[in-house]
């Protein structure tokens, strides 16, 4: 496991200029080699690398760790395919066929009542105020 502490003691390498030594140790060897021939990008880089020190070491720690589970799971093919979903209804005749969404339970004569006085009473609310428009 890498540790962001060790992360920018490399980075501090830079000032006496052996600048990407923190890419090669987060793993990042093509960038370690641009940062180390350019002098960490004229130094832009290196100051852009001080504030992302965090995330370079906790994405090379979650790579490491995907890459260990890979490793203990070699003989497993993961193609990331996706199996096709397939809906088969057989009716048969004379029978009723089943339906996909189970019934409600039935109201009461008082809560459809209740039901139907609420939903008037909000339609009403939401109707707006209308005057008439002048035209001419």
């Amino acid at each position: 496991m890498k540790k962001p502490s060790v992360t920018f003691l490399f980075w501090c390498c830079g000032f006496i200029g052996l600048c990407g030594l923190h890419r090669f140790y987060v793993g990042r060897t093509f960038t370690g080699f641009i940062w180390l021939l350019t002098l960490g990008l004229l130094g832009l880089g290196q100051i852009f690398d001080l504030f992302f020190i965090g995330s370079m070491t906790r994405q090379a720690n979650l790579l490491n760790g995907m890459g260990q589970a890979y490793g203990a799971m070699a003989h497993v093919n993961n193609t990331n395919t996706v199996a096709p979903i397939i809906n088969v209804n057989v009716s048969v005749p004379g029978q009723a066929a089943p339906s996909a969404i189970p019934s409600a339970p039935a109201l009461t004569a008082e809560e459809a009542a209740r039901l139907t006085h609420n939903a008037t009473q909000h339609a009403t609310l939401a109707t707006p105020a209308t005057t008439p428009v002048p035209r001419g």
